[in-house]
């Protein structure tokens, strides 16, 4: 059991030290900045609307990016952090060379996997830094907001991202199986930014029946239930998390038994 754990955790290591030949890290850290930052311009140019908000200001500013990075950013980041993940072994037929060192697949199939659900956590969690630090810097720039005079709910808005993370843990198995099945990495990618776009015509249109059943809407119902205007999107709730998110964790336990048995199965690539 310890041989296996230490086994797994050199593996883990060793994906990300891989990451150095990649701009994922850079992706995951930019990317969280971005959303603060969009809101932060939308905050400096649209005062005369949103400067008389009355209550905590922190909260509408918090749900304004938790909407955006649940409903247009998270999905987009995923395929291409997914498809990605694996290209540099597809490019290189290093597979051939992996599978010849005395480790079991699970190893490469899950170390992988695990990076890939971290590097969502770091974008999260950029996020939720530069978020506090663009709205103490909006209140420099337009005092008239206050965000300085009230304090934020940090536990709210940590168990708020919570519900955004576990809706996109299906997507994010489904789409990392994908890229470990297909070398071309433009194929996943394909795929995955027509589901973005189906689901987001599916949430516009109101369609919530139907985007219960379709796992790249998981997130922006989130997004919507819980953001500015609390659109009420008919989701069930089951012990604090709603019928989306468990859906989700059941997608990524299904695709992930599913992508580990068929590579355990198949011949080296």
């Amino acid at each position: 059991m310890n041989t296996a754990i230490s086994y797994f955790s050199r593996s883990i290591v060793a994906e990300t030290f891989k990451l150095k030949r990649t701009p994922l890290l850079w992706i995951a850290l930019i990317g969280g900045i971005f959303v603060s930052g969009f809101v932060f311009l939308i905050y400096v140019f649209s005062v005369e609307n949103l400067g008389n908000v009355k209550g905590n200001p922190w909260n509408l500013y918090f749900r304004f990016g938790f909407t955006m990075i649940s409903l247009l950013f998270a999905m987009p980041y995923i395929v291409l952090v997914t498809s990605s993940i694996t290209y540099f072994e597809h490019n290189s037929n290093t597979w051939k060379f992996l599978y010849t060192l005395p480790l079991q697949k699970g190893n490469f199939y899950f170390s992988k996997l695990f990076v890939v659900i971290s590097l969502i956590a770091v974008t999260y969690i950029v996020y939720f830094i530069s978020l506090f630090i663009t709205g103490y810097l909006l209140d420099f720039i337009r005092p008239v907001y206050g965000f300085q005079k009230t304090a934020p709910d940090f536990v709210w808005f940590i168990s708020t991202l919570g519900h955004s993370y576990l809706s996109l843990l299906g997507i994010t198995s489904l789409h990392y199986w994908m890229s470990i099945r297909w070398k071309n990495f433009i194929l996943p990618m394909s795929i995955g930014l027509l589901g973005f776009i189906i689901a987001v015509f599916i949430l516009l249109a109101k369609k919530y029946d139907m985007a219960i059943y379709f796992p790249y809407a998981y997130a922006g119902l989130v997004g919507l239930e819980l953001g500015p205007h609390n659109e009420p999107t008919g989701m069930l709730q089951f012990w604090k998390l709603t019928s989306a998110e468990w859906l989700s964790l059941a997608c990524f336990v299904v695709f992930t038994f599913v992508g580990f048995w068929e590579e355990k199965k198949s011949n080296v690539k």
